[in-house]
């Protein structure tokens, strides 16, 4: 019984502790200026910390994959607020039907002008008067053209892919002829229903809702101002005779510290030009322009 008892303590004590506590689905609060992207990898982060604190160590050589599988069941723009569906473990494959559900979306609007990127974020490409529009009413009687079944050119800035790329990779990848031959083919979707207010619930702005002309206005200002010590520091840099970005000019052939200085910038470069593909958020979630309820 002894000897027994001893057995069964040694194979527990030798069995590997689960990699998962638990696999399924999680519906998550993604806060303004997160991308869907960065709530998995914070989700991935904590679920990794705690399987590494249970004795779990990550096999050696394992640098594509992530030790732990979690994803999301549908992109959340950054400055959207609201329900975001994880999958963890086995729950990743379980995201799809998330894509193919029906949704409900809140959104605040300000008329009289349009951006590339339809929200506060984007270039303005459009304005248009609109003092015609004298109440509620007026826009409530357009609505029927926009419900029902209807075909829809996704925005250029979305992560729908064309050709093997994501749109906004595309729209961001530093070619505009590029980006403005692109074709984005239509998709049909069906609106079951459309109102119009003149406010927001307590609970919709509680949840988090960009203030457009806030957002606008603040980060003209803080791109006018980076724009500016850009400019003084290339001009700082000219004065002493470095090149704007900051390399001296590395021969062809050239070899010892010159070479490795090469492959260097080799390498910062192509980095700088996968970043260029994701545009960081000019705020974060507490710092971000947001609507404010009546009450606080």
């Amino acid at each position: 019984s002894t000897t027994s008892s001893t057995t069964k303590a040694a194979a527990a004590a030798s069995t590997p502790p689960p990699l998962y506590l638990a696999e399924g689905l999680v519906a998550v609060h993604k806060p303004l200026t997160w991308s869907s992207q960065d709530v998995v990898a914070y989700v991935r982060g904590i679920l990794i910390q705690d399987a590494k604190d249970r004795g779990i160590k990550e096999p050696a050589g394992r640098r594509k994959k992530p030790l732990m599988k979690v994803g999301h069941g549908g992109t959340l723009d950054p400055l959207a607020s609201g329900v975001l569906v994880l999958g963890v473990g086995k729950g990743t494959s379980m995201l799809q039907s998330y894509l193919e559900g029906d949704k409900q979306y809140t959104a605040a609007c300000q008329l009289g002008y349009e951006t590339d990127t339809l929200d506060a974020e984007g270039k303005l490409v459009k304005e248009a008067p609109w003092v015609h529009v004298e109440n509620i009413a007026a826009v409530e009687a357009i609505i029927p053209k926009f419900t029902g079944k209807i075909e829809q050119v996704p925005p250029l800035y979305s992560a729908i892919r064309v050709d093997g790329k994501r749109l906004y990779e595309i729209a961001r990848g530093g070619d505009a002829s590029k980006a403005e031959e692109v074709e984005i083919p239509k998709r049909e979707v069906e609106i079951f229903g459309l109102q119009v207010g003149s406010g927001l619930e307590a609970d919709v702005i509680r949840s988090g809702v960009v203030d457009g002309p806030v957002y606008r206005e603040k980060a003209q200002a803080l791109e006018a101002a980076a724009a500016a010590a850009a400019a003084d520091a290339a001009a700082a840099l000219e004065m002493v005779g470095v090149p704007e970005d900051g390399n001296a000019k590395v021969e062809e052939g050239s070899e010892g510290e010159g070479g490795k200085s090469k492959k260097k910038r080799g390498r910062r470069n192509n980095k700088k030009k996968r970043e260029s593909n994701f545009k960081k958020c000019l705020f974060d979630e507490i710092t971000v322009p947001a609507i404010e309820s009546d009450d606080t």
